[in-house]
């Protein structure tokens, strides 16, 4: 069963870019703080109430860091699994290894996609926001530093 959650939160990656490049505000480590309708969110998208529980008592950090002039880095980090995803360019695939180790394929688009979650810089906040069907699920992570 795929973790669709990161894989929707790799494509949403895109959907805030302005530029060739992430906005300076998003660099840095973010700690997830809270979360609203997200197990709603994971039932939707067919995950087990078993994995469920696991998922909402992670401790998630995510971190956003220059790669290059067009590129930028993208780890996602939890006590289960670190998923590192390197130089990060919009327009091209890359292949990303999900939670429960399968692979998929995401396409980084600009922000002109139909997405199915955005992040935002909310003061300190890194807010996602997630969709599937009627649910909207939203992650809060506070920043802990500046890259």
């Amino acid at each position: 069963m795929p973790l669709i959650f990161v894989i929707s939160m790799l494509i949403a990656i895109a959907t805030i870019i302005r530029g060739i490049n992430l906005p300076d505000e998003f660099f840095g480590t973010f700690s997830l703080d809270h979360s609203e309708n997200f197990d709603e969110y994971l039932a939707a998208k067919g995950v087990n109430w078993i994995v469920r529980g696991i998922i909402l008592f992670m401790n998630v950090d995510v971190v956003f860091s220059k790669a290059g002039e067009n590129s930028f880095n993208y780890d996602f980090l939890t006590a289960l699994k670190d998923i590192l995803i390197e130089n990060i360019i919009l327009g091209q695939a890359i292949e990303v290894e999900t939670l429960n180790t399968r692979l998929a394929k995401v396409h980084v688009k600009d922000h002109d996609m139909a997405i199915e979650a955005r992040f935002k810089i909310d003061g300190d906040m890194l807010v996602l926001t997630l969709h599937a069907d009627s649910i909207v699920a939203n992650q809060y992570f506070t920043r802990q530093s500046t890259l």
